[in-house]
């Protein structure tokens, strides 16, 4: 189970995924990716996409360290449910200062040209640990 590092809800529970369909981002990762991010002063009031939001991790981190708005996307229905209720959470720990700053889509899958089934093989395929180094870097 993961958990919100710091910021207005530093502490704060947060569901998984059933599955294995995602890869939950560790807490020190967390933690380094957004101290980083504070040092240089980007994430205060800043407008922030995770085109990969599995638990809502991310998101919910930044709602929680000032980011002024999170926008969560996936294509993964257990997914979508569980980022509504870590989303809840987080808000509930901040007071509803976070209330309405919090954009959720399910992206649906593309259809392929010939309309049979769907385009990608799993939710996997749109996933970014789906990609070798070179590809990404290139």
């Amino acid at each position: 189970m993961s958990r919100i590092i710091a910021g207005a809800a530093g502490g704060v529970r947060l569901a998984s995924v059933p599955g294995d369909n995602t890869r939950p981002t560790t807490d020190r990762v967390k933690e380094s990716l957004f101290s980083k991010l504070e040092s240089y002063d980007l994430l205060r009031d800043a407008r922030v996409l995770d085109a990969f939001g599995g638990s809502g991790a991310l998101g919910c981190e930044a709602l929680s360290r000032g980011a002024a708005s999170v926008t969560l996307l996936d294509t993964y229905p257990k997914a979508v449910a569980v980022i509504r209720r870590n989303v809840e959470a987080v808000q509930k720990a901040m007071g509803g200062k976070a209330a309405g700053s919090v954009v959720l889509y399910y992206v649906e899958p593309e259809e392929p040209a010939d309309g049979d089934g769907p385009a990608d093989d799993s939710a996997d395929e749109t996933n970014p640990h789906h990609f070798d180094t070179a590809e990404v870097t290139a």
